[in-house]
């Protein structure tokens, strides 16, 4: 196998752009459950709303390739700007179509004011969050899961970070967190167009001074 290299990501290119696209695309599945003509928009959708909400971005290669990603959002105070993501979503949706083709993207809104909500519960000022953290089911089993979020730790060492926390879902891998010795703080619920999809969504905190790398 090629070596495996991870480097920050500070500018993304056309063919950045088009390797994290397909990440999202193959992480999550999307063209299981979306319709073909919706595939690429949500992931697009996706991947630039965690571009412009990421401050550093860490990214593994192999032979070129994106195999894997981690980023981090840094904020003065994620509580007080939560309470603003949570009205923009909800206008947004309240603007959306609940038929057809935008019910899927509706409902994707509706997980993200979730997660808006979580934040709000813990009423606790954050100044950091592990915001994306996704690697190609090809490479995973490999140690590589460890090797970014030891990138992301040294970065919130260095900036003088302790106590950060992230969004995450019983459909993910949230049990890594667990094992790293983040904590799950808050909860949610969330039932999908279809009511027998039921989903739990997660706020887990973490301090660097305990986590386990």
């Amino acid at each position: 196998m090629n070596p495996i290299e991870i480097a920050e990501l500070s500018q993304i290119d056309d063919d950045a752009y088009a390797q994290l696209t397909t990440l999202i695309i193959n992480t999550w599945e999307y063209d299981d459950w979306l319709e073909d003509e919706q595939v690429s928009p949500m992931a697009e959708y996706f991947l630039n709303d965690i571009i412009l909400s990421s401050q550093k971005m860490y990214v593994a290669r192999c032979a070129q390739q994106i195999i894997g990603i981690i980023t981090v959002g840094q904020s003065p105070d994620f509580l007080y700007e939560s309470q603003f993501s949570y009205k923009r979503l909800t206008a947004m949706s309240a603007l959306i179509a609940r038929d057809g083709k935008s019910e899927v993207f509706a409902q994707y809104i509706d997980t993200l004011r979730v997660n808006e909500m979580l934040l709000q519960r813990t009423h606790r000022h954050y100044h950091a969050s592990l915001n994306f953290f996704a690697i190609d089911a090809q490479f995973r089993g490999l140690g590589l899961g460890n090797r970014l979020y030891h990138q992301f730790i040294t970065y919130l060492q260095a900036q003088g970070i302790d106590t950060f926390f992230v969004f995450t879902d019983s459909s993910s891998n949230y049990q890594f967190y667990e094992k790293k010795g983040l904590r799950k703080v808050a909860s949610e619920t969330f039932y999908w167009q279809d009511e027998d999809e039921v989903e739990e969504y997660y706020l887990y905190e973490g301090h660097v001074a305990a986590t386990t790398c």
